[in-house]
């Protein structure tokens, strides 16, 4: 069985793709039409995945989850995942909590039925001339962010292929810099699972993840 999943076009990364870009459905791949809005036919099921995992999600302190027109959007605020200062390592307590919402949350999610992109966000204070050493600027220190929480999802065994990580640095803020609350708001981690759809990505064959 299946149900029309309607959710309004937004845009949700620099990879998001236009109404032009989308490939064409492979067998088995959910049916897509393009039109005024992104309408995509997808399993029952899947839905249903999704709209769990948002409402399991939005009960996590320092977790925000949305549906979008790709798929679930995940925020890990500061409250949840708060880096150091000019460091790429999560604090101890912290770690726990991430692996836990990998493993029990987004578990589901871990197939080829879907693809997961890790972005770094950070606010727009210049680096110290030691990080910046080593990080360039902040696109650079987010990157690497977002890769220490890609490592998390291989180290359960996700394909490598099914998996990316980017860091956007300043260039995307949700919020006022000229802030505290706004930086902070700015330093987050967003973990995007996208319908494999919107992907144009093609699994070599016996690398798609089992």
């Amino acid at each position: 069985k299946q149900v029309s999943a309607t959710m309004a076009a937004e845009p949700l990364d620099q990879e998001s793709k236009g109404a032009d870009d989308l490939p064409e459905a492979s067998p088995g791949d959910p049916e897509q039409k393009v039109g005024e809005e992104s309408q995509v036919v997808v399993a029952e099921v899947e839905q249903q995945q999704f709209e769990q995992g948002v409402m399991d999600l939005g009960e996590l302190p320092g977790v925000d989850a949305t549906m979008t027109s790709q798929g679930l959007k995940i925020e890990l605020q500061e409250g949840f995942a708060r880096f150091g200062s000019g460091s790429t390592d999560l604090p101890p307590d912290a770690i726990p909590k991430l692996q836990a919402l990998i493993q029990e949350q987004l578990r589901d999610f871990i197939d080829d039925s879907f693809e997961i992109s890790v972005i770094g966000h950070t606010d727009n204070v210049p680096l110290s001339s030691g990080t910046a050493a080593r990080y360039s600027d902040n696109r650079g220190l987010s990157t690497e962010r977002a890769n220490t929480v890609l490592r998390m999802f291989e180290e359960i065994g996700v394909n490598p292929r099914q998996i990316s990580a980017q860091g956007y640095g300043p260039h995307n803020p949700k919020a006022d810099n000229s802030t505290a609350d706004g930086r902070g708001l700015n330093r987050r981690i967003e973990i995007l699972v996208k319908y494999k759809v919107f992907s144009q990505t093609d699994w070599p064959a016996g690398d798609a993840p089992s």
